[in-house]
Formats: structure tokens, C-alpha cells, sequence
């Protein structure tokens, strides 16, 4: 009788560990991204749409959200104030939208080609920067909101090619393009990526003028988040960094699925614009020279100097390596020399 007693006390306390322990682990709660987009919805986010939708994101454990850009959103406040974790904006913010005690950093340059080029029509006597002497340019300035990028880039290009400005009528800026249409503006600022595909599909024959050929390397669409935030959050935005260049990796050799993807944020019914904006884009984000998002030291230097010649810095930046880490991308790619 002992030995069963005892039996009996030994299979119901094992019964009882089992009814004890959980059958499956616990699943960590994923980590949460905020990620600000430059503008609308569109297919120049793709690599972020299939970086959640393939489940990059879910593999790395995180729960990334999506926060529409448009004109009235400022990327970089968005940062400042708290609003999103990381942002995709113009690589010229870094540096033109320090903020005391909320610095901004650098963590890829997903456009490693700035999108800006200045366009003229096929037809006029308009080849290179030395024919703009005479003309008018729909640059806008940088007191009335206009194209800042594309600012910034014609007065570098300008100085570049010595020709200057004193001979040039500078317009307001107009995405519609309408006086450009007119022939009231001689040559507009445009991405390749965007208002070039709209003034080509109204038959519009035109030549490109790329700053980058003259020796304007400036990145463009750069991934940025806070000192603060990246100091708190490195293993976060690791992962999430990982993830995004997994996903632009797949955007690249999936062209279809970039703009399957897109479609389903874009409000946009217009898949054949999509199409071609994306197609437009890949090779910015893939150079061939290397990997999705690297940068480099003397890139970020060439603006600096630039921005800083032009007199939209005012001071030089004390430590360029305090705009950018190159940190989290050569964990990511590990065997890139630089």
C-alpha cells in the first residue's frame, strides 16, 4: 500500500508541473517603428512597403507604422517632437535642420543619386548650365518655400560650371509646371523620378540636365532619426535597417511586386505611373558601386562644403561625423570596404 501511495504523490505532482508550464514560450511584443515618409504614397517607398509586406519587419520583430508625408508635414519636426522614429527625407536637412539639442543623424542614403535634375525642352538652345544665362529658372528661394533641394543644387551647379546667377531670372517653383508649359519659364526643377514621367506622358520632348554630371554628388532620399532616439533605440534601428535594405533589395528585382505593393497605399490609380517612377528610381538606390544605402565620408563633406560656400550654413559643422553613422550599415554589411 506504501508504494502506491507514493506512486500516486509522484505522478500527480507531474501532472501538475505539466499543467504548469506554458506549452509555447511567450512571443516578445515587437518593437515599434514610426517611420515618417517624405510624401504621399507612392512606389518612391516601395522597398518599405515590402519590407512589411514580405515580413522583413516581422522577422526582425518589429511592428513598423507609416506616416503619410505631404506638404504641409516637416520630416525633421516630426523627429524633434516626437512624432516618428526615423524619417525619409532630403540628405540637405541634416545639415540645414539642426536643432539645439536635438541633433539629427544620418543612417542610409537610400538615394545614393540625388532625384533632381533640371529639365528645358528638347527644342530650345538650351544644352548645359552655361545656356541658363539669360533665361528663367522656376528655382523659387529658399524664403518662399521652394524647391530646396533643387535650390540649393542650381546655385552649386551655377558655381560649379563659373558661370554664376546675376544673369539669370529666378521664378516660383510650380510642381504643375504650368508656365513652364507656357514657355513664360525657360527651365524647371524636377525629379526624375516624378514630374519628369508626368511632362513626358504630355508629350512633352525633354532635355535633362543632372547636376551629378558636373560634379554635384549630393545623396537624396536618406533615412535620418535622432541622436536621442538612435542612442536609446541602436539595436531597434539595426534591425529595422536591416529589414528596409532587405526589402529595397527585393523592390529592385521585383518590379511587379514593388508596384503590387504600392498600390495598396497609394491613392493613386495610376499603376503604369507607379511602373515607371519606380523603375526611374532603382538606378538611384542601386549603383552598382555599392551596396543598397552606403555612405560615404567625403559625400557627406562635398555638401557640407557646398551648403557651407553657398551660405545655407552659416557655420561649419565642427565634426562631419557627427551627421551620419556608418555604424549599423557595416554591421549589416560587414565585408564592404570603404
Amino acid at each position: 500500500m506504501t508504494n502506491r501511495i507514493a506512486f500516486l504523490f509522484f505522478s500527480v505532482v507531474v501532472l501538475s508541473l505539466f499543467a504548469c508550464s506554458p506549452s509555447e514560450p511567450e512571443e516578445k511584443p515587437r518593437d515599434q517603428v514610426r517611420l515618417q515618409l517624405k510624401w504621399l504614397h507612392q512606389a518612391q517607398f516601395a522597398g518599405y512597403y515590402l519590407a512589411l509586406e514580405k515580413g522583413f519587419y516581422a522577422d526582425e520583430n518589429l511592428h513598423v507604422t507609416f506616416i503619410e508625408g505631404g506638404h504641409d508635414i516637416d520630416q525633421c519636426e516630426q523627429l524633434v517632437y516626437g512624432k516618428a522614429d526615423i524619417a525619409v527625407t532630403a540628405a540637405e536637412t541634416v545639415f540645414l535642420r539642426q536643432t539645439p539639442g536635438h541633433p539629427l543623424v544620418a543612417l542610409a542614403a537610400i538615394y545614393q543619386r540625388s532625384a533632381v535634375v533640371f529639365v528645358a525642352k528638347k527644342q530650345s538652345a538650351i544644352r548645359r548650365p552655361d545656356d541658363f544665362t539669360g533665361k528663367t529658372i522656376a528655382v523659387g528661394n529658399m524664403d518662399s518655400g521652394g524647391f530646396v533641394e533643387a535650390h540649393v543644387q542650381f546655385q552649386a551647379l551655377m558655381q560649379k560650371v563659373g558661370v554664376g546667377t546675376a544673369g539669370i531670372t529666378v521664378a516660383p517653383y510650380d510642381m504643375l509646371y504650368a508656365d513652364f508649359l507656357a514657355d513664360i519659364v525657360d527651365v524647371t526643377p524636377s525629379y526624375i523620378t516624378g514630374g519628369v514621367i508626368k511632362l513626358r506622358n504630355q508629350g512633352v520632348d525633354l532635355r535633362l540636365i543632372w547636376p551629378g554630371d558636373y560634379g554635384i554628388s549630393f545623396y537624396c532620399d536618406t533615412l535620418v532619426t535622432s541622436s536621442e532616439y538612435l542612442k536609446n533605440n541602436r539595436d531597434t534601428a539595426l534591425r529595422f535597417l536591416r529589414a528596409t535594405l532587405k526589402g529595397w533589395q527585393y523592390a529592385i528585382e521585383h518590379s511587379e511586386e514593388a508596384v503590387d505593393a504600392t498600390m495598396q497605399y497609394t491613392k493613386s490609380k495610376d499603376r503604369k505611373m507607379q511602373l515607371d517612377m519606380h523603375e526611374a528610381q532603382i538606378p538611384l538606390v542601386h549603383t552598382g558601386l555599392y551596396p543598397i544605402g552606403w555612405m560615404q565620408k567625403e559625400v557627406w563633406q562635398d555638401m557640407h562644403d557646398l551648403l557651407l560656400q553657398q551660405g545655407f550654413l552659416h557655420q561649419p559643422v565642427v565634426d562631419i561625423n557627427a551627421i551620419f553613422t556608418s555604424d549599423l550599415l557595416k554591421t549589416i554589411y560587414p565585408s564592404v570596404e570603404k
